[in-house]
């Protein structure tokens, strides 16, 4: 079989230089080895440009595979290699370099001679470590190795100006470089699902850093930015799943700031009950759920007014605070003119103030598992309202000096059956047995009605 294939191999190849092609794409096919034949071929006549090389069960490549010296674009993804041949660094025309989803346990230096090189993809691979010299590739723009088993970066890659994208989440990386400002191009980070206890403070004063996710680390501290204007161009931030117990007013500085996670943290209150994102007035995203939170901050405003409020989010689409410890809704909160999106679940409400149903955007709002004992009859406001949880509302109760849940909740106005847009509500079967019999013939009515408990 496997001369068969190398025959086709051969005379694929042959047919294909014939008729002058600069681009010769063999992926997909059980070619296993490619025969040192297939180097002479097309190392001579037309300049091959182009070679794709893409699942085609290789385990190793010959020896002078760098005498292919016109290529520009070569893709080795999806095989079995363990190790590129040393002659790789010969490739000096070279410009992309595919060799992600194989078994490359480690790199040879010199291909970082490689200094054409513009993007460079090495992930899902067994890499523990990068060649120190990485900074020679001094024309790199992207740089992808995700899914491998690094415990740092090289501190050299700073050195590369023009480079625009690392992607190095799901590694085991425990350091990173502390001067980050001679990566002045740099416009995507990624970090997630490392080991990294800090962030350097170096990576504050990128100029055109736009995405940046360290989620998923062991952050305990935030190195605060010493500018006032740190992250200018940022519209990503992910921080969610570390131990970050502040949530600093520096981040004012990131006023083009759009999407903000900052999930399963231990955040408990915010510096003088005043919040920071009151300042994003580009913030379109806001997830601050699983962290300790017993209030959020009120609109505070002067008689002039000047301060900080909610209404000062005029682009906020989508704020999530689920599982925390809220036991009220803050005033102001009715002041988000965009807001489509509240999840409230999985708090300690007890009431919904009336002024929530000035929410005049709104389409989905979550307040499963509270204490909500019902609700305020302005719900008729939400004329665009889609998506209502309401199940497993449970009052408090006393007995015996003892803390139980009694009854779901027992108030829900008839203006319910003016939301003539809903397509989804859930309630707890208790407060269903409770519901006035028009509407109950409204709820039965809903396109998708969930009744939950026995």
């Amino acid at each position: 079989m496997g001369t068969i294939t190398s025959k086709r191999l051969l005379q694929t190849t042959q047919e294909a230089l014939e008729h002058g092609n600069e681009r010769l794409d063999l992926s997909n096919q059980p070619l296993f080895v490619i025969p040192p034949s297939f180097i002479s071929m097309a190392s001579i006549g037309i300049a091959l440009k182009e070679l794709r090389l893409s699942n085609t069960n290789l385990t190793i490549l010959p020896a002078s595979f760098g005498c292919l010296h016109s290529l520009e674009r070569l893709a080795l993804d999806r095989n079995l290699l363990k190790e590129l041949p040393l002659s790789i660094h010969e490739l000096q025309h070279l410009q992309d370099l595919d060799v992600s989803l194989n078994q490359l346990c480690k790199l040879h230096d010199n291909i970082c001679d490689l200094h054409t090189l513009k993007n460079l993809w090495l992930h899902n691979n067994n890499l523990t470590t990068l060649p120190e010299s990485i900074g020679n590739l001094n024309n790199l723009q992207k740089l992808f190795v995700q899914n491998n088993l690094l415990i740092g970066i090289p501190y050299s890659i700073v050195l590369i100006s023009g480079l625009e994208i690392i992607d190095a989440s799901d590694n085991h990386i425990i350091d990173l470089p502390v001067e980050w400002e001679t990566l002045i191009a740099l416009k995507t980070l990624r970090l997630a699902h490392n080991h990294l206890i800090k962030i350097p403070t170096g990576l504050w004063d990128l100029p055109k850093l736009q995405i940046l996710t360290s989620s998923h680390n062991r952050l305990v501290d935030l190195v605060l930015p010493t500018s006032s204007s740190a992250l200018p161009s940022l519209t990503n931030l992910s921080l969610s799943s570390n131990r970050i117990d502040i949530f600093p007013t520096s981040f004012l500085g990131m006023k083009n700031l759009q999407v903000l996670t900052y999930i399963q943290n231990k955040l408990y209150a915010f510096d003088d009950g005043v919040a920071a994102f009151f300042g994003l007035k580009d913030l379109m995203y806001l997830d601050i759920s699983e962290n300790i939170l017993t209030q959020l901050p009120s609109s505070k405003v002067d008689d002039e007014g000047k301060g900080s409020s909610w209404a000062s989010l005029v682009n906020l689409r989508e704020l999530h605070v689920a599982n925390n410890k809220l036991a009220s809704i803050p005033q102001g909160f009715e002041n988000l003119p965009q807001l489509k999106f509240l999840n409230l679940s999985n708090n300690m409400l007890e009431s919904i103030p009336e002024e929530l149903g000035q929410l005049p955007a709104l389409e989905t709002l979550w307040l499963s598992g509270n204490f909500i004992k019902g609700l305020p009859t302005t719900i008729s406001m939400w004329s665009k309202i889609e998506t209502l949880t309401l199940e497993r509302n449970r009052n408090m109760g006393m007995q015996c000096a003892i803390l139980i849940t009694v009854v779901a909740m027992t108030r829900v106005p008839m203006s319910l059956a003016e939301l003539k847009t809903l397509k989804f509500l859930s309630m707890d079967r208790k407060s269903f047995a409770l519901l006035d019999p028009s509407l109950i013939t409204f709820c039965n009515g809903v396109p998708c009605f969930e009744i939950h408990g026995i």
